[in-house]
């Protein structure tokens, strides 16, 4: 039930010293092109879920409301929106800076506190969506699939590893004098929205993964352990080709994964692997 779609991002900008700033960026992202409705309020569905979807729902801070015409627009039945939002520190510091022909090259080490992370979530149903077990019901069960893949406790791995570490950046700018400190605030902020933006078309990805496999929540995932276990693997995110993890090294990258132990992904989703 995925496509991809282009994610909208809304920053805050504070400084807390010449070197030191803050970032809180809202990025959404949908199993559908999705558009905010009349909420419904099925908060009864929300009480009653049995366990192993219990954590996924308050992991993801979930809401069920019903869109009507956005899903007979989309000749859908339903559909999962997500919202993440990083907040984030970062203070820097100039390793060379060099002019050449009208353009201005630094390399700067940027150095980040560990971010805030929050993911959320609405699944959109047909107002007449009312099944006596909604949990055992196939809709909600493929839409639990998706917020599985969502709140993944690799996902927060990998926000931690972009944007709470220390790495170089090189910049450059079309001038003769060399960059501002403002300059190169803007500029290592318009870098960090690109890597959470990245880190949002990752989720994107596996969302549209799921929906292939499924045939759109119609058909059985035979191999569910094999297809959740290798999302978000060092190869699987190499694969997807975003720019944000060309700047990691392997060994970097399986370090961030190697916090998330196999016994809570094996917890985190309902079947064995």
């Amino acid at each position: 039930m995925s496509s991809l779609t282009r994610p909208r991002s809304t920053a805050w900008f504070y400084t807390r010293s010449c070197s030191v700033f803050v970032f809180l960026i809202w990025l959404t992202g949908y199993s559908e092109n999705v558009i905010a409705q009349e909420i419904v309020d099925r908060a009864k569905w929300l009480t009653s879920a049995p366990a192993e979807y219990q954590r996924l729902l308050d992991a993801g801070n979930v809401t069920i409301q019903a869109s009507d015409a956005l899903l007979q627009q989309k000749d859908k039945v339903g559909a999962t929106e997500y919202k993440l939002q990083v907040g984030y520190r970062f203070n820097y510091k100039m390793e060379s800076n060099t002019q050449q022909d009208g353009i201005q090259h630094a390399r700067v080490r940027v150095t980040y506190q560990r971010p805030k992370f929050r993911i959320s979530h609405t699944i959109h149903v047909e107002s007449n969506y009312n099944p006596p077990d909604p949990w055992s019901h196939r809709l909600m069960k493929h839409e639990m699939d998706h917020l599985a893949i969502s709140t993944d406790p690799r996902v927060r791995a990998i926000v931690d590893g972009v944007l709470g570490g220390s790495l170089l950046i090189d910049l450059r700018w079309e001038q003769t004098s060399p960059p501002s400190d403002r300059q190169i605030r803007e500029s290592l902020g318009d870098k960090s929205v690109e890597r959470i933006s990245d880190i949002e078309r990752l989720i994107q990805i596996a969302y549209d993964e799921l929906d292939d496999l499924s045939a759109q929540g119609n058909r059985r995932i035979d191999a569910r352990g094999s297809f959740f276990k290798q999302l978000y693997s060092v190869e699987w995110l190499r694969s997807t080709k975003l720019k944000s993890f060309a700047d990691y090294s392997t060994e970097e990258i399986e370090s961030w994964l190697a916090k998330v132990p196999k016994s809570k992904l094996e917890i985190h989703y309902r079947e064995n692997w």
